[in-house]
């Protein structure tokens, strides 16, 4: 059964702390660089959050299924919130330690972690089956709003302020977000397990029992790697050298946002009888963000191609998330969600790293417009698929 006044105060907690990331986003780096850090210090430092946060994703996972999941997001924030608020600390004159913030973003990662398996299992349990569409789709949209706004205002704080007011707010915007967690339902006492091993090795069972699951985590992968690794790092190489400079990549960047928020609209407001075929068709507008850069289209036209990327990214998202959370059984849901958000992410870094190669060998139109081909042709041939898309509806059917 839904909640829905469950689900908006599940909403505006995420929203809280969404906002609150946004302004460490801006004003990280400058910490860094104002207690006398370098560049290296801020990829350091990015990397010890990223890295913990896969790391003990799959831990995560046994977690939300083992523990009430509403206890483990407020644990979790109040943990967030506490790293914040020393890192703001770290900020005032004479206190900076790159050492000190590294330790504090690998235990924010960490926190983190337990957060993405628990979130995924509790939409579900709040808005139960007939809900999770519209719950993801707002959730989605606030995500998008947040990302795409609150920079904005952070930057123009950090204008006249130090950056430790941007952390602070940080700090403070997980703790009011464990407030509104707490205020809940309380869910089920879940199993307490038999084991971290035994538990992974049967959400590992579940996650590969849906041929439909592991082929669109696949194509997720590819997707990063083909896609978004060589659009976030040849992006604003072409933006500087072809289009007029950081300012026009900004645009290109609000454009993307922009279309996320209408995709995630609407996505709410139609009902389709067969979500994973249209998740996978709903890939092919975004491979005309790699096109354009590649082919230097007019600025009118890279800022739609951006529009239609961001509304792929926030309607497929949607789509199979909700897919996830009708069909797996809830009490293994936050483990199959760890193998789908680490099997979806975990080649974004060799994307990211292989670009300069790649561009040495096809230059950048050619590497942009092959990945866009490749993406075509993939998503295409999976939406036809049998395998890759009749089974979930069968799930789906069963469950609701």
């Amino acid at each position: 059964m839904s909640d829905q006044s469950a689900v908006r105060r599940f909403c505006a907690a995420t929203a809280v702390s969404l906002t609150g990331d946004a302004f460490t986003v801006i004003a990280l780096p400058f910490a860094i660089l104002a207690g006398g850090g370098t560049a290296g210090d801020i990829g350091f430092v990015l990397a010890a959050r990223a890295t913990t946060a896969v790391v003990f994703l799959l831990f995560g996972g046994v977690i939300g299924d083992r523990f009430p999941r509403k206890n483990i997001l407020i644990m979790a924030a109040l943990g967030r919130g506490l790293v914040m608020a020393v890192m703001a600390v770290l900020c005032l004159p004479g206190m900076y330690s790159t050492a000190g913030f590294v330790a504090l973003q690998a235990l924010h990662g960490i926190a983190s972690s337990v957060t993405l398996p628990a979130t995924t299992g509790l939409v579900r349990d709040l808005a139960g089956p007939s809900g999770v569409l519209r719950a993801n789709s707002r959730i989605t949209m606030i995500r998008n709003v947040t990302t795409t706004g609150a920079p904005v205002a952070a930057g123009a704080m950090l204008a006249v302020l130090i950056p430790f007011w941007g952390l602070a707010i940080d700090a403070v915007s997980y703790g009011v977000a464990a407030l509104l967690y707490a205020t809940l339902p309380v869910p089920a006492r879940r199993n307490g397990g038999t084991g971290i091993l035994t538990d992974l090795k049967d959400g590992w069972r579940a996650f590969i029992s849906f041929p439909w699951l592991w082929r669109g985590v696949a194509m997720a992968a590819i997707f990063q790697l083909g896609v978004l690794g060589p659009v976030a790092v040849l992006g604003p190489v072409v933006a500087q050298d072809e289009l007029g400079g950081a300012s026009i990549w900004g645009f290109m960047t609000a454009a993307n946002g922009l279309g996320a928020v209408i995709g995630s609209w609407v996505v709410s407001k139609v009902q389709l009888r067969d979500p994973l075929r249209w998740f996978y068709l709903s890939l092919l507008p975004s491979a005309a963000a790699p096109i354009a850069l590649g082919l230097t289209w007019p600025l009118w036209a890279q800022l739609i191609a951006q529009a239609a990327a961001g509304w792929t990214l926030a309607f497929g998202g949607v789509l199979w998330e909700t897919v996830i959370q009708t069909a797996v059984p809830p009490d293994r849901l936050s483990r199959v969600s760890a193998y789908d958000w680490l099997g979806s992410s975990a080649l974004r870094p060799l994307s990211l790293a292989t670009v300069g190669p790649l561009v040495a060998v096809m230059g950048p139109a050619g590497l942009l417009i092959g990945v866009s081909t490749a993406l075509v042709t993939l998503a295409v041939f999976c939406s036809m698929s049998r395998r890759a898309t009749s089974y979930q509806v069968a799930e789906i059917t069963a469950r609701t």
